[in-house]
């Protein structure tokens, strides 16, 4: 069963598992086994990894406020559902396609509640994450003509185009949520 928000049914099982393993009840469990609640993780051959969708964004939502916030965009293009959690890795890539910088990980950058969860994919689902530079920390930000991400747990790229002007230093990737708006509403 999943809730509307995306949120399958393994979030309240880790939350009631972490508190019998706090009380001594029950010995720990990996992560993945505790998380996907069976449904297993998403391959790179399931996702296709894109600039978002979501017509407000496209034309301009987020523009502005000395920054640069790009949403990236994980589609599950299979016949089965999987299970995507984590960060996906995020490289800001030079004219050359080589990487100049590594977004770090930081669950502040979104809105609302960005924490770390499973958001399961049904076929055709989305989730989605922002990566977020500011650009007004540094006296010249720099172009950025690509990015190239890898899904949340996989280890295969795509090299997606122009991010814009961003200040490197405060290259950014929140964690992925449901849908294909990194938790912005409108």
């Amino acid at each position: 069963m999943f809730t509307k928000s995306g949120y399958g049914p393994a979030l309240g099982i880790a939350i009631a598992a972490a508190g019998a393993i706090a009380a001594g009840a029950i010995a720990a469990v990996p992560a993945a086994a505790a998380v996907t609640h069976g449904t297993p993780a998403c391959a790179s051959g399931q996702l296709r990894i894109s600039y978002t969708d979501n017509a407000q964004i496209r034309q301009g939502a987020l523009v502005g406020m000395s920054k640069t916030d790009n949403v990236v965009m994980f589609r599950n293009v299979s016949r089965s559902t999987c299970v995507l959690d984590g960060f996906p890795g995020v490289a800001a890539l030079n004219s050359h396609g080589k990487q100049i910088k590594q977004a770090f990980r930081t669950t502040r950058v979104a809105p609302g509640d960005s924490a770390v969860r499973p958001v399961y994919l049904k076929p055709g689902g989305v989730a989605s994450a922002l990566v977020a530079a500011d650009t007004a920390s540094c006296d010249s930000p720099t172009y950025v003509p690509g990015l190239l991400v890898t899904a949340p747990r996989t280890y295969h790229s795509v090299r997606l185009g122009p991010a814009g002007y961003m200040c490197l230093r405060s290259l950014s990737v929140s964690p992925v949520v449901p849908g294909n708006a990194a938790g912005f509403r409108f």
